[in-house]
């Protein structure tokens, strides 16, 4: 930051007059003072002073707040984080719905959109727009009373959002008050005001973050969304503070005039002058202190926000934060009451969505892993390359049969992309591009990791996959299946990270998931990274595991196709893992949602001398398999009972196993494929192929709008115990 004469009088007055003559107009100089500078950093990228002045008058402020509690403003940076964490979130309503956006993919459905604008909109001819960089992030309502920030609320179904103001207050550049006096040049701020805004994560901070996860053996965030998600939903503000979202704002409405306390709405005369159209709209924002969508232009005509459209599709690679399309809004707002809203969006906005990021690499080896069942799947690795923001160097191409289908040779030029912008994937091989030197790959004859001869899986005389047979010596297949055994979804003990089992692995402490409940907190003391109170609260956690449902139970055995879904029917028909391994082929498969595959599986699995012998060895320190699953018992009058639920995409309120049980709890079934029984599939952002299958079948589709309204039952707060 570069120093400024004038601003440091300032500040030397304000450290001459503080401590020893802490004023209350002294210390709103103080407030005020801070705040501008803070808006010139973070909003404006133009530092106005040096951190160790800013922090000066910071720590002059802070010491006031203590000596005088009853002066401190609600807008002073010192309340950017509580002291106390939250224990939970409440739900507030919104005063507008924020509902979701349609989506074109092709400039075709963008004029079929402004051709029905057109008709809407009584005879006009043209329409100007603002089109913008769709920020990948998560959406926000701000409340301002009187210029202050009194409420933030995340988007939830639209009409009903989670109030997330302490976690809010953190975000920089978020003003916690507007000017209610600004200048001749800045609009007057409305009495009550809602501005919409976007949370995101940059994306050099995002990597920053999960290089400190990776240290602390903690999982990785998936992407920079999946972070800002995860961050703005903790309950202690100070670790949202420490990741420092940034938001950018986009929209803003007048909610109405405050008369004492009361609020009066008037379409014709809301008594404070309001911009007439959304870039005007857009530059008070940035006058009143927010920070706004820095990629957008005015557009006279829709050819020209399709110009912006494909410029902005290269253009996106360099940008600081994740994207995936441009938003075209109509310019005047008179014109939004106009044409309206559908039941789930607004007819004056229209997503463009660009195709998945795909970029070209060379191949350079084939690495071979072993999974916990013993398939073998086959890593590309890669030449680095910059893809959806991240570096990326390896892409999986699933299972060999695949591998070979696509004809992949090494030193290939390959084309990849994630799928669902998370998960790096080869798509095709640009064969026109193979260069002279390719070789083929040849296919293992044995395990990498345990030199077991492996076993092919042949489809009409083609090779679809390869499986190391060594389930109880392999080490691979050991690490892989403790590490599902401890996993979130299975026995969820704390302490027991990937390098800890390898660490177990390597000194032979432990061959099987029996043998954890048999260490010792000594023992642990020996490896890396535990001092003696984390040994026993590690050793203390493995023992309070035992204690886990029978259905995580289940599902951490790792039986082919059976998952926590799965793991639910059975022991909800059956009760109990000991009644469950009697169960004949022809029972299995009269349990809904079990076919033919999954009943094969299970009855095979419990067959095997192995599995015999790892529950009797479970059974030997403290597992219970007579014991029954504690299901919720539903009453014939649960309001779904009887439905059947598919759920796909990902969703902004919750995570789609939360939404699973929350229908559960209200008595519906939730399966994972869509079938002619399927009641509905529920679909948030990003689904794919189980929405052409309902679609086929007839089968109704449902938003999370709509879903929320589902959950609006009696009994929600019921959980099934998993």
């Amino acid at each position: 930051m570069s120093s400024n004469p004038a601003l440091t009088e300032q500040l030397q007055f304000v450290a001459r007059s503080l401590p020893w003559l802490p004023t209350h107009s002294a210390y709103c100089f103080g407030v005020s003072q801070l705040n501008q500078w803070a808006n010139a950093y973070y909003v404006l990228d133009a530092p106005m002073v040096e951190d160790d002045h800013y922090d000066a008058l910071y720590q002059m402020v802070l010491a006031t707040e203590e000596n005088h509690p009853d002066w401190v403003l609600p807008e002073s940076p010192t309340q950017r984080v509580g002291d106390e964490p939250l224990t939970t979130f409440q739900t507030v309503e919104h005063p507008q719905p924020l509902l979701s956006l349609e989506n074109a993919f092709n400039q075709t459905e963008l004029q079929t959109w402004e051709n029905r604008l057109l008709k809407l909109s009584n005879g006009m001819e043209t329409l100007g727009y603002v089109a913008e960089m769709k920020l990948d992030g998560l959406a926000l309502s701000l409340i301002y009373e009187k210029g202050v920030l009194v409420r933030a609320a995340t988007r939830g179904n639209g009409k009903m959002g989670e109030d997330v103001t302490a976690n809010v207050k953190t975000i920089r550049s978020i003003p916690l008050k507007i000017p209610v006096n600004p200048t001749t040049e800045t609009p007057p701020v409305p009495d009550w005001l809602e501005v919409r805004a976007e949370v995101l994560i940059p994306f050099k901070r995002f990597e920053s973050i999960n290089t400190e996860r990776l240290a602390n053996n903690e999982p990785l965030f998936a992407n920079p969304r999946n972070a800002a998600a995860g961050t703005l939903r903790q309950l202690d503000a100070k670790i949202v503070a420490n990741r420092k979202l940034e938001a950018y704002c986009f929209a803003a409405t007048n909610l109405g005039v405050l008369e004492g306390t009361q609020l009066h709405f008037d379409d014709t005369e809301l008594g404070t002058p309001f911009p007439e159209t959304l870039w005007q709209l857009q530059s008070a924002l940035t006058a009143w202190g927010f920070n706004v969508n820095p990629v957008r232009k005015l557009c006279d005509s829709l050819d020209e926000a399709w110009a912006f459209i494909t410029q902005q599709e290269s253009a996106r690679e360099s940008l600081p934060f994740a994207t995936d399309g441009v938003v075209v809004k109509v310019n005047n707002l008179a014109l939004y009451k106009q044409v309206g809203n559908t039941a789930k969006a607004p007819r004056w906005a229209m997503a463009y969505k660009y195709s998945p990021e795909e970029a070209e690499t060379t191949l350079e080896a084939i690495e071979f892993n072993v999974g916990r069942t013993g398939a073998i799947t086959p890593v590309a690795i890669m030449q680095p390359v910059i893809l959806a923001g991240s570096t990326v160097s390896r892409a999986s191409l699933h299972n060999v049969g695949l591998m070979q289908e696509k004809g992949v040779q090494l030193r290939d030029v390959v084309l990849v992309r994630k799928a669902a912008e998370i998960i790096p994937e080869v798509m095709q091989v640009q064969v026109e591009k193979r260069p002279i030197d390719a070789e083929r790959i040849a296919l293992p004859t044995f395990c990498p990791s345990c030199q077991t001869e492996l076993v092919a899986k042949v489809e009409e005389d083609r090779i679809v996959n390869l499986v190391c047979p060594n389930s109880l010596g392999c080490p691979a297949q050991l690490q892989t299946r403790l590490e599902h055994w401890v996993g979130k979804k299975c026995l969820d003990i704390d302490g027991l990270g990937e390098a800890t089992l390898d660490q177990l692995l390597q000194a032979s402490l432990v061959l099987s998931p029996a043998d954890l409940y048999r260490l010792t907190p000594e023992q642990l003391l020996g490896l890396e990274g535990f001092a003696e109170k984390s040994a026993q609260k590690t050793v203390e956690a493995i023992q309070v595991s035992l204690q886990q449902s029978p259905i995580r139970v289940l599902h951490a055995l790792g039986i082919s196709s059976v998952g926590i879904e799965t793991a639910t029917v059975l022991l909800e028909t059956f009760g109990s893992i000991d009644r469950l391994k009697e169960a004949k082929m022809e029972a299995l498969q009269t349990v809904y949602g079990v076919g033919s595959i999954v009943a094969q599986a299970v009855v095979d699995y419990f067959a095997k001398p192995e599995t015999q012998a790892l529950l009797a060895d479970l059974s030997s320190v403290g597992f219970d398999f007579s014991k029954q699953a504690q299901l919720l018992s539903h009453s014939d009058n649960a309001p779904l009972l009887g439905n059947v639920y598919v759920l796909t995409g990902t969703l902004e309120s919750m995570t789609r196993d939360e939404a699973g049980e929350k229908l559960k709890a209200l008595g519906a079934k939730i399966t994972n494929s869509v079938s002619k029984n399927t009641t509905a599939l529920i679909a948030g952002e990003g689904g794919g192929s189980k929405l052409q299958k309902a679609e086929k079948l007839s089968i109704p589709v449902l938003d999370e709008a709509e879903l929320m309204s589902l959950l609006a039952q009696d009994n929600i707060d019921k959980r099934l115990t998993v």
